[in-house]
């Protein structure tokens, strides 16, 4: 079955973002089953404390692969009735916990096939989502927990006796769970980062992105790669210059670095509309590119080599994880607005330029 570039990555855009939903819908049902209570069983609240720091995985996830849409109708479905069925006064204790297993399985089950996915796509998807590991395995290890306490809880309530004999003797993947588990304990959501290295994975990212177009020979291929390129570099570039350049343009030794940065963003956004209207030019779209990419070396290069350490130098620990829930969300909000429509990259630079300027950064 051919499906195309762009098609296969808006795909698993809507994977995620329905997976996103229903953590959101896993986090009110914990509240509402007080799982986060210090009364609440030392595993579950343990498990709830998980599922806070997944939804916060996911939404970093979810911002470094770059396209960010609306949860789909069958999933906001599922968990309107897992919610509805857990919150209603009128169900009994072994009902809400079927419930909310339900919506477990279904997220493992969603979030396995998003992992086997990835394994069959292009480098850049696999460095966006390599955190996303560890979200799947603690999501797959709360189902085998949680199914073993429904079955011990079930049996008594219905018999009052506890189960014979358990269900789990299932043989699994020791080296892909041991990894997730590792992914799982090392990873970390962007609120608990400095900015600094979310801008630099940011970077990384836009690398293997270039060595995926030059490397390839099939355009159909290259009108995806390029609109993830597009997409990503507009959005960074914004919440870059809207939470990390306009705090530091202002200071003496920092203030040429940041006027030169937002005018090479503002290059980079002209050249990717530029590089837009010749995708049907084979060469020039490889000329192009090329152009870009140089120029896009040039300003991470002067970014990483010489902005990071004064940005480092001028903050302290606190204000560079500020930094990164600012960013973050302001990424956040761009990738929203682009949705997967086509995007202007150079609408933002009249903006720019003018939010520059009254900030006295101009």
């Amino acid at each position: 079955m051919q499906i195309s570039e762009q098609d296969m990555r808006e795909a698993i855009g809507f994977e995620l973002a329905d997976i996103l939903h229903r953590q959101k819908t896993i986090l009110a049902c914990n509240e509402a089953l007080n799982l986060m209570d210090d009364g609440a069983h030392t595993e579950l609240r343990t498990m709830a404390e998980e599922d806070d720091k997944n939804l916060r995985m996911l939404e970093t996830v979810i911002g470094s692969y770059g396209i960010r849409v609306e949860p789909r109708y069958a999933a906001v479905q599922i968990a309107d009735v897992v919610n509805d069925i857990v919150t209603n006064e009128a169900s009994i204790p072994i009902e809400k916990l079927g419930a909310y297993i339900l919506l477990k399985q279904n997220q493992m089950m969603c979030s396995h096939l998003v992992h086997k996915s990835v394994q069959a796509t292009d480098p850049d998807i696999k460095v966006a989502l390599i955190a996303f590991d560890g979200v799947y395995a603690t999501f797959t290890r709360h189902v085998t927990e949680l199914t073993k306490l429904m079955e011990t809880a079930g049996v008594e309530w219905i018999t009052g006796k506890e189960p014979v004999t358990g269900i789990f003797g299932r043989a699994r993947d020791a080296v892909s769970t041991l990894a997730g588990m590792v992914m799982s304990k090392v990873a970390k959501p962007a609120d608990e980062m400095s900015v600094l290295p979310i801008l630099t994975m940011d970077h990384r990212k836009v690398d293997v992105l270039f060595k995926e177009i030059t490397e390839n020979n099939d355009p159909q291929k290259d009108a995806g790669l390029f609109h993830q390129l597009k997409a990503d570099l507009t959005s960074h570039s914004i919440a870059e210059e809207e939470t990390v350049y306009s705090r530091f343009q202002n200071l003496p030794d920092m203030k040429q670095l940041m006027i030169d940065a937002r005018q090479e963003h503002e290059d980079i956004r002209t050249l990717l509309d530029e590089i837009t209207d010749v995708m049907d030019d084979r060469e020039s779209f490889l000329d192009k590119i090329d152009d870009l990419q140089q120029l896009v070396k040039h300003h991470v290069d002067e970014e990483e080599n010489q902005a990071f350490p004064l940005i480092k130098k001028n903050s302290s620990e606190e204000v560079l994880m500020q930094m990164s829930q600012e960013f973050m969300e302001a990424k956040k909000r761009i990738q929203e607005n682009v949705g997967v429509d086509e995007i202007i990259a150079s609408a933002a630079n009249e903006d720019s330029s003018e939010i520059a300027a009254s900030q006295g950064g101009a």
